[in-house]
């Protein structure tokens, strides 16, 4: 099988050591979305953690209370511009 060639950038191999399920999870997850590319998928977890970090910090210097999952998620879906499904007012 040819070589893809070089990667664009810099890169640096590090190693993970992770149970059964979990490696199995990964590959998945990879194989669905990164056309099988770990190193993709770790590139793109690593992104959604650094958004989620400075989405809290700047959450923080906003001054409210961090919002629930819930919340979080319809905050997500509107700046995924999904349409969000809002629970009904009891009677």
């Amino acid at each position: 099988m040819p070589r893809a060639g070089k990667r664009a950038g810099k890169t640096e191999t590090f190693s993970v050591s992770v149970d059964i399920e979990t490696k199995r999870i990964l590959r998945h997850a990879a194989d669905r979305f990164h056309d099988g590319n770990m190193s993709r998928l770790f590139a793109a977890v690593a992104m959604k953690l650094d958004s989620d970090e400075a989405f809290t910090r700047l959450w923080e210097w906003y001054g409210g209370p961090l919002p629930t999952d819930d919340e979080r998620a319809q905050i997500d879906a509107e700046l995924e511009g999904k349409p969000i499904r809002r629970k009904k007012r009891a009677a």
